[in-house]
C-alpha cells in the first residue's frame, strides 16, 4: 500500500494538501502529515528527512517565503536524493517562487490553480509537467445553498459584538507581519473616513499572525476615525464567514479577495509602498515584462488595485457607486465563473494524476 508524505507550512497550501490527503486515504493510501497550517511544524527537519525515506511519494505546498518554505525545500531535496517522486500543489497566483527554482523541473507533477498559472510555468520551465487542478478551498468560495441564512446569522453576531447597523462594512484581512498590518488597517480606516458613506472596519487576523489583537487595537485607536472591530477566535465566526455580510473586502493580496469576488463583493487589493518593497523578487522567475502583482486585478479586472493611500481613497469612492462597481462585477463573472466547480473536483484531479504516475 503506497505511503504519501504531505509537507507544508502556509495555511492555504496546507488546507489543500490536507484535503488531497483525505482523498488519497479514501483510495487506500497511507498518509503521513507534516503540516503547520500557518504555524511552526512539530516535526523537525530531520524528522521530515526520515519520513521521506519511508514514503512512496511526497506532496508539498509552496509557502510564501524562503524561511517558511524550509520544510518543503528539505522534503523536496530529500525526495530527489532518494529518488522518491515529488509533487507540489501551488495554491497562489504567483506559481513560481524563487526558493523552489531548483525543483520545478524535477517534480513528477506541479498542480496549479488556473490557466494563467499554467502559462507562467510553461513560459519559464517548459519541461515541467504541470496540471490545472484548481484549488479545493475555492470550491467553497461561491454562495452555498444556505448563504442567506448564514449571512443573517453572522449579521446578528456582529450586532452583538457592537458593530452598528446602517453602516458599510469593510472586511480587512491581515497578513503575518505586524508593521504591515498596522499600515494596512490604518490606511484603510483613514481612506474610509474620507468617504461620504459611513463605514466600519472589521479587522481579521491571519492564522500565521501570532501578535496580540489588543496591542493592535491600542496602537490603531488613536489613528483611526471609523469604528474598528477585531474579530477574535472566540467570537464564533471565522474570516470566511464574514464575507457575506461585508460590503467591501480590502486586503493585501489575500485569497479572501478571491472568495469575495466569487460572491460578488467590492474588492480592493491594497499594496502599500512598504508591502510592494516586500514583494520585490517574489515573481522574479518571470521575464520582467510579464510580472504581475496580482492577476485578478491586472489580468482580469475583477478587483481594484491600489498602490498608495491616495489610490485607496479613490478606489473606495469609485466602487461605492453602482456604476463604478458594475465593470468589476462583470469581470468577476468572466474570470471566476458564476457557479463554483463540482465539490471534490480539485482533489480528484490531483489524486488521479498521482495514482497514474506512481
Amino acid at each position: 500500500m503506497p505511503t504519501a508524505l504531505l509537507v507544508g507550512r502556509d495555511f492555504a497550501g496546507c488546507s489543500g494538501v490536507d484535503r488531497l490527503g483525505n482523498e488519497l486515504e479514501k483510495r487506500g493510501h497511507n498518509v503521513n502529515r507534516a503540516l503547520g497550517f500557518g504555524k511552526p511544524l512539530t516535526a523537525t527537519l530531520d524528522d521530515i528527512r526520515r519520513m521521506v525515506g519511508t514514503a512512496s511519494f511526497v506532496v508539498t505546498g509552496r509557502s510564501s517565503s524562503a524561511a517558511l518554505a524550509e520544510p518543503e525545500v528539505v522534503a523536496l531535496e530529500a525526495a530527489l536524493e532518494t529518488k522518491v517522486p515529488a509533487f507540489m500543489f501551488s495554491d497562489g497566483w504567483i506559481s513560481l517562487l524563487p526558493w523552489f527554482r531548483d525543483y520545478y523541473d524535477k517534480l513528477a507533477r506541479l498542480f496549479v490553480l488556473h490557466d494563467y498559472c499554467w502559462s507562467q510555468v510553461k513560459r519559464v520551465f517548459p519541461e515541467t509537467c504541470s496540471t490545472v487542478s484548481g484549488c479545493p478551498e475555492w470550491e467553497e468560495f461561491f454562495p452555498s445553498a444556505n448563504y442567506d441564512e448564514e449571512k443573517t446569522r453572522v449579521q446578528r453576531l456582529l450586532r452583538e459584538l457592537g458593530v452598528p447597523a446602517g453602516v458599510q462594512v469593510i472586511l480587512c484581512p491581515g497578513v503575518k507581519d505586524r508593521n504591515l498590518n498596522l499600515e494596512l488597517w490604518g490606511d484603510v480606516a483613514r481612506a474610509a473616513s474620507t468617504a461620504s458613506e459611513k463605514f466600519c472596519l472589521l479587522a481579521s487576523m491571519h492564522p500565521g499572525d501570532l501578535n496580540d489583537p489588543d496591542e493592535y487595537k491600542r496602537e490603531l485607536s488613536a489613528r483611526v476615525r471609523v469604528p474598528l472591530f477585531f474579530i477574535r477566535k472566540g467570537d464564533g465566526v471565522n474570516t470566511a464567514q464574514l464575507v457575506p455580510p461585508s460590503d467591501f473586502v480590502i486586503g493585501s493580496l489575500s485569497t479572501l479577495g478571491d472568495r469575495a469576488c466569487c460572491q460578488g463583493k467590492r474588492v480592493i487589493d491594497y499594496v502599500s509602498p512598504t508591502a510592494l518593497e516586500g514583494l520585490a523578487g517574489l515573481n522574479s522567475l518571470l521575464p520582467e515584462g510579464e510580472r504581475r502583482i496580482w492577476p485578478p486585478c491586472q489580468i482580469a479586472g475583477a478587483s481594484r488595485l491600489a498602490l498608495s493611500s491616495t489610490e485607496l481613497e479613490t478606489a473606495i469612492h469609485e466602487l461605492s457607486t453602482p456604476e463604478g462597481f458594475a465593470p468589476y462585477r462583470e469581470a468577476q463573472k468572466r474570470f471566476y465563473g458564476e457557479r463554483g466547480p463540482r465539490p471534490g473536483r480539485a482533489v480528484d484531479i490531483m489524486a488521479g494524476a498521482i495514482v497514474a504516475i506512481i
